[in-house]
């Protein structure tokens, strides 16, 4: 049964005649032959009623405002009604975005009684025309378990893809290709694309393109340079990925803190050379005999009064270490300066790179810069240097008929899932080489 009431599913085929899938308030109305009540996991159904930012709900009551359990007792209603159908499959799953699911208490509660009236028959009948499948299911698990190799995956081109791959890769890509390589193959390889959940909270990287297109419309011609004006550009942006009202006002006291705190850094900026802003640039050179573009897009580079160049990238998470950027394994950054230094960006003429410098907005912001002498280990010409070299050889060794592309090989660099996860079978391997689950990372 679908989480919300106005949720659609839309596959772009044509629905099948003897098929349909209702919400709860279309369901009360009709009927069918077999009806399958999905979903049936605590906070999918019923729906926990959603937190009010402005309003406790002791509150409610003495101002005549209806209490939100009220619309769990609905949901009930809907479910008992659906239940007491002549033939009825009820669904519910064992794990939620990689974590263990509950079941509806309405679940429990039909088990409890199904085992007061029928003892030990409660299992077989509760299992209906589905155990059958569930024990051919456990039957395959078992049997195949022991034939579980001992290690990770490994493809590796071979035919599938051609000797000169990658061909092209973006300054991010670079550092996933490091970091999971599985993922790149998965993508730009297969061509398998990663489909979004339905009804899925907003995800952090819509979040951070949002913030980055208000950033961005706010340096605008005409656009008021005040605390009012990016505040409003913010939530618009946000609002049009889908963030509920409810949570932009939520958080709007630290957003004011934020934005206050940015206009002050902007203010600071020593732009007397010009900047560009949200600049697309790329380089190619040649790899092992073959051709190879590196591509990328600065948030901002202001060029200062000495000529030089300073990069910045907005963050709306955490920065990365200067550890793992001087380990070489989050060279965004530095490749950007690559580009910049051999003058690949539109419209920036090529200069030296005065400093790099991450602004991170967030509840606690931070703007933390990498310039000549600033590096605890390297200096900021060995870092770019390093870069340059470093992105070199690893796309000339993944160019090799015999790479192997293996999921996480340095699972400490990998922030989160590219989304590959699951068809690189990560929890599984894991669990049989090192007793773990291995899904978060």
């Amino acid at each position: 049964m679908p989480r919300r009431r106005n949720l659609q599913v839309q596959t772009g085929d044509p629905e099948h005649p003897r098929l349909s899938i209702w919400g709860p308030l279309e369901a009360r109305l009709q009927s069918a032959d077999r009806l399958i009540l999905a979903g049936l996991n605590e906070d999918v159904w019923p729906e926990k009623p959603p937190a009010d930012a402005f309003l406790p709900r002791r509150f409610r009551a003495p101002l005549g405002l209806n209490d939100p359990e009220e619309r769990m007792g609905l949901s009930a209603h809907d479910f008992a009604q659906l239940a007491a159908a002549p033939h009825v499959v009820m669904l519910y799953a064992g794990r939620r975005d990689d974590s263990p699911a509950v079941a509806s208490r309405w679940v429990w509660r039909l088990r409890t009684l199904a085992e007061g009236a029928f003892g030990d028959r409660t299992p077989e009948l509760l299992q209906g025309e589905t155990g059958q499948l569930m024990h051919l299911v456990n039957t395959l698990q078992k049997r195949n378990t022991n034939a579980l190799p001992a290690d990770f995956a490994e493809p590796k081109p071979k035919k599938r893809a051609p000797q000169d791959w990658p061909r092209r890769l973006s300054v991010t890509r670079v550092d996933r290709l490091q970091r999971d390589p599985y993922s790149i193959w998965a993508e730009s390889v297969l061509g398998l694309k990663q489909v979004d959940v339905l009804g899925a909270q907003l995800a952090s990287n819509l979040r951070g393109t949002a913030i980055h297109a208000a950033l961005d419309a706010f340096e605008n011609e005409g656009v008021a340079k005040t605390a009012e004006s990016l505040l409003d550009l913010i939530r618009i942006e946000l609002s049009r990925t889908g963030e509920p009202e409810a949570a932009w006002a939520g958080r709007l006291a630290i957003w004011q803190d934020v934005v206050a705190w940015y206009l002050g850094w902007r203010d600071r900026r020593d732009i007397s050379g010009t900047f560009e802003r949200e600049v697309p640039g790329e380089i190619a050179i040649e790899i092992s005999g073959r051709p190879f573009e590196l591509s990328a897009t600065a948030d901002r580079i202001e060029r200062t009064s000495t000529g030089g160049l300073v990069i910045i990238d907005f963050k709306t998470g955490l920065p990365p270490s200067d550890k793992a950027i001087e380990a070489g394994y989050d060279q965004q950054m530095p490749l950007q300066a690559v580009i910049a230094a051999q003058g690949g960006f539109r419209n920036v003429r090529p200069a030296p790179v005065d400093a790099l410098e991450y602004v991170a907005i967030r509840g606690r912001p931070e703007a933390r810069r990498i310039a000549e002498g600033k590096s605890s280990q390297k200096t900021l010409k060995e870092l770019i240097s390093a870069a340059a070299d470093g992105y070199v050889r690893l796309v000339a060794a993944y160019r090799d008929p015999e790479a192997v592309f293996a999921s996480a090989p340095r699972v400490q660099f990998v922030k989160y899932d590219y989304g590959y996860n699951l068809l690189a079978r990560r929890a599984e391997w894991n669990r049989d080489t090192a007793g773990g689950d291995g899904g978060d990372e």
